[in-house]
């Protein structure tokens, strides 16, 4: 049975992350752009708070058992 797998990646680790599942035999995926906040709860700069921040959303299938394999999990 094929399970999807969603990660929400900052943009600046996207790179890094897609070369990992690479490397572990994981080619296929799919990136959304999103906006949303994490334990942070956004970011304040001067005046101006921004309550959400750009992330990327990785989907990737993998097997069932696949997915406790260390790199999916």
């Amino acid at each position: 049975m094929m399970k999807m797998i969603y990660a929400i990646v900052r943009p600046e680790k996207v790179y890094e992350v897609n070369k990992a599942l690479v490397d572990a035999g994981y080619g296929a995926s799919t990136k959304w752009s999103v906006a949303g906040r994490g334990k942070q709860h956004g970011i304040q700069v001067g005046e101006i708070v921004y309550d959400e921040m750009t992330k990327n959303m990785l989907l990737v299938a993998c097997e069932e058992e696949e997915k406790y394999n260390g790199l999916i999990n």
